[in-house]
């Protein structure tokens, strides 16, 4: 399944959110790729169960006019 920043209300910080029936993490990174191009979508991914909630994690993301991978930018000096 895919997932949109608009299925997520356009969170504005990285952070543990609720959704569906438990919780989505969505990291800094994440975030920077919503920023720069708010049309991504990325796989959504269910935690494997080690806890009494459901928790899923973003995948891999994909512009949806290019259908291609999108990954974040490297701050200069950071390689």
């Amino acid at each position: 399944m895919k997932i949109t920043w608009s299925d997520l209300n356009n969170v504005q910080e990285a952070g543990r959110y609720a959704f569906r029936d438990g919780f989505i993490t969505i990291l800094e990174t994440e975030m920077a790729i919503w920023r720069s191009n708010p049309n991504v979508r990325f796989n959504l991914m269910r935690k494997n169960p080690v806890r009494n909630q459901i928790e899923y994690v973003l995948g891999i993301a994909d512009d949806v006019d290019t259908m291609r991978p999108v990954f974040a930018a490297v701050p200069e000096g950071r390689h």
